[in-house]
């Protein structure tokens, strides 16, 4: 089983597994930046809107943050070795001010040999003389 699609998922509504750029400490400083200005604490000046404060003023916030990145995945595994770009890593992000127990929970399907990628048929060429025919033809109905 070496050839298949990994998909992990954080089970935590406070925490994402992003895959992004790891070339240096300034994009997850940028990034953490970023989103702590996109979701401020909820006793941050301009933050009132929050309601949600009774586990304290970074959760709600933890709560968009997770919203807006990834908390699953899906990454092909060619070879034994994920196939990620030169850059790419798989981020466990945790949203709330203080460090938590995290688990994370991943499936491995295997790839069977038997089964090719479905690939959608080409629409047919467009006729100059009638160009809307054509299009409005296909995809074709079984009848």
């Amino acid at each position: 089983m070496r050839d298949g699609l990994l998909a992990p998922l954080v089970r935590h509504a406070s925490a994402s597994l992003p895959i992004r750029e790891n070339a240096g400490p300034d994009v997850t400083r940028d990034l953490g930046t970023f989103l702590g200005r996109l979701a401020p604490p909820a006793d941050a000046p301009g933050a009132g809107w929050m309601r949600r404060t009774s586990e304290g003023p970074d959760d709600m916030p933890a709560h968009v943050k997770s919203a807006l990145l990834p908390t699953c995945l899906q990454v092909p595994v060619p070879g034994g070795a994920l196939r990620l770009g030169t850059w790419q890593v798989i981020f466990l992000v945790e949203h709330r001010d203080r460090p938590r127990g995290r688990r994370v929970a991943a499936d491995f399907a295997p790839r069977r040999p038997s089964v090719r990628p479905a690939v959608a048929p080409l629409p047919p060429p467009i006729r100059k003389d009638r160009p809307h025919a054509k299009l409005l033809s296909w995809p074709r109905r079984a009848r």
